[in-house]
């Protein structure tokens, strides 16, 4: 799955532990639905590699999640999967609950890296 972070010059931000302050797609199933919304930088998001965020690629990244925001807070009852992702189902039901959340830190994220001359740096698997 992929997880995001800041990072600065290649380091976290003092006081930071990754698996409290990153983001990371819940499953799969989650991850296929919201990528596309999230895959707006100047590079492809890696699925297995990192991918560096700059300025202006969180600035748009952060314009897209709030742009479509109603796709996370209405989302459709139901997602057709891609027979790859191994969900064990062809379809899931995504949750508002689930995303808004997520949406929400991904903003904060890209606020506090912009405010630490900071990048978001997507980890593949």
């Amino acid at each position: 799955m992929i997880d995001w972070q800041i990072q600065i010059s290649e380091n976290f931000p003092a006081d930071w532990d990754q698996h409290r302050h990153g983001c990371w797609f819940p499953d799969f199933a989650y991850q296929e639905y919201m990528l596309p919304y999230y895959d707006v930088g100047s590079e492809k998001i890696e699925l297995y590699e990192d991918t560096h965020f700059d300025f202006a690629d969180m600035e748009k990244l952060k314009d897209n999640l709030v742009r479509f925001v109603n796709a996370f807070r209405d989302p459709p009852r139901v997602f057709c999967l891609p027979p790859y992702t191994g969900y064990g189902a062809d379809e899931f039901s995504p949750q508002s609950s689930v995303m808004l959340p997520l949406v929400q830190k991904t903003i904060d994220m890209i606020d506090v890296a912009i405010k630490l001359n900071g990048e978001l740096l997507f980890r593949g698997d």
